[in-house]
């Protein structure tokens, strides 16, 4: 693994961070549910961002939490 795969974020962290949104969070994503959204779209999620979302899927608007 090299250091640009080493996720700097926890998923503790990750949680923390999701404590202080505006906004409700619902069911993380697995793996799988995020390998096939960057299939059906065309990217990749940055490893932090997938860490972000296996703790949690927050739910707001359609733009996404502030």
């Amino acid at each position: 693994m090299n250091t640009s795969s080493i996720p700097w974020l926890t998923p503790d962290t990750a949680h923390a961070l999701q404590g202080m949104l505006r906004t409700e969070v619902g069911p993380e994503l697995t793996g799988r549910e995020l390998d096939v959204v960057e299939a059906r779209f065309g990217f990749a999620f940055s490893v932090d961002h997938r860490v972000f979302l296996a703790a949690g899927r927050p739910r707001g608007s359609s733009r996404g939490p502030d």
